[in-house]
């Protein structure tokens, strides 16, 4: 379902914790996505080796593959795809001995080719005493949905644990978010804003949400 900022992000906490595979958060542009992600990855960066990876548009496995290796500080360049899949192995078992893991945020990853989600799934399917390797988080687009009801990702849906949506926000959620993002940030809207200031904002937020 439709979900809070908070709420979402709760949700989002439940699923590193628990250990499972990916977490989908899907909505339009302009709904807080990508603030989701980063939250996310300052909540986790003392627990988790965290990769980043703002943008998902890669068009082939080897790209992806070498765009996480460079996030964990990993060799990545003159290796083929095999090679790169190997170095990859031995940073996420690295990963496991000092930390809970790689916690792999991919942004944008509506962007991705098909190819590029099948490598995420197979990166899921690295585990240690029954927990994966890495846990995996993708912020999309809506029509990434379209792409994931295709049959030949009955397995990535599979290992799918976690699925918030965010949509077009109204003028009380607006300033539900604004707080969220303030508290995050160490302050109060009181502090800050006036009401009236407030409202404008979420006011603009809302029609931009709106007409895109």
């Amino acid at each position: 379902g439709v979900e809070t900022m908070q709420n979402a992000f709760d949700a989002l906490c439940g699923f590193v914790e628990r250990g499972e595979e990916i977490a989908v958060v899907t909505g339009p542009a302009g709904t807080g996505k990508s603030l989701l992600c980063q939250k996310l990855a300052g909540e986790y960066q003392h627990e988790f080796r965290t990769a980043c990876l703002a943008n998902g548009n890669f068009g082939d496995r080897r790209s992806l593959l070498q765009a996480v290796l460079y996030e964990l500080g990993r060799p990545y360049v003159g290796l083929d795809e095999q090679e790169l899949r190997l170095e990859l192995t031995s940073a996420l078992n690295a990963a496991i001995r000092r930390t809970k893991g790689v916690l792999l945020i991919v942004d944008e990853a509506h962007l991705a080719e098909r190819c590029v989600l099948d490598e995420i799934r197979s990166m899921t399917n690295l585990s240690r005493d029954g927990l994966p390797l890495v846990r995996v988080v993708l912020s999309a687009q809506l029509q990434i949905e379209e792409t994931l009801a295709a049959p030949e990702f009955d397995a990535f849906n599979q290992r799918i644990f976690a699925h918030v949506t965010l949509e077009t926000i109204s003028r009380a959620e607006s300033l539900e978010y604004i707080d969220f993002r303030l508290e995050w940030a160490g302050a109060r809207r009181d502090d800050l804003f006036t009401l009236e200031a407030a409202n404008l904002i979420a006011a603009c937020a809302q029609r931009r949400s709106m007409f895109g």
